[in-house]
């Protein structure tokens, strides 16, 4: 098994994790995070905008419908551990 071998590596090699839908995004400082629904598992996860190489077409259809969301809200540390100990994904943000 590999040691040190980052987040953006596995999603980027790991054919297993699907986009399934882009629910969400919030700032953290000036790094853009997007809310990610993953194809066959139940939980949303917040993702660097930067990771999400392999799907485009999701990518491009959440900047167009970007004008028709609110204000995007800042993500707090308190959000990103609630997000990755959240049992479901709620696409309201």
């Amino acid at each position: 098994m590999k040691k040190n071998v980052s987040k953006e590596a596995l999603l980027e090699d790991d054919p297993q994790y699907v986009v399934d839908s882009i629910t969400g995004e919030k700032l953290h400082g000036k790094t853009t995070f997007l809310q990610v629904k993953w194809a066959g598992y139940p939980h949303c996860t917040y993702e660097k905008r930067s990771v999400l190489v392999n799907c485009p077409n999701l990518l491009q259809q959440w900047e167009q419908d970007k004008s028709k969301r609110a204000v995007t809200p800042k993500l707090t540390m308190r959000d990103m551990v609630y997000d990755a100990i959240a049992t479901r994904c709620d696409p309201s943000g």
